[in-house]
């Protein structure tokens, strides 16, 4: 997936890091591709974990919610 955010210029939502230097995270859920990601991701979630994505402002914040909750947590990950 961070593949194909990273493809479609949409590489802040799986990195978290806002593009350009004064684009604060407020701007980021304002703009026209975070708008067009979040329905998309919303879509791809199964039904069983919609309560996770359903409170989401911007596809960044959504992406998030889903790492904390999926992402397998390594030794070397955590002590960082």
């Amino acid at each position: 997936m961070n593949l194909f955010f990273f493809g479609i210029g949409a590489e802040f939502v799986s990195t978290g890091i806002t593009p350009g230097p004064d684009t604060t995270d407020h701007d980021v859920a304002k703009s026209p591709l975070d708008k067009q990601m979040l329905p998309y991701i919303h879509g791809k979630v199964s039904e069983e974990y919609q309560d996770l994505v359903e409170d989401g402002t911007s596809a960044a914040a959504v992406w998030k919610e889903l790492k904390n909750q999926f992402q397998k947590r390594s030794l070397s990950s955590r002590t960082l």
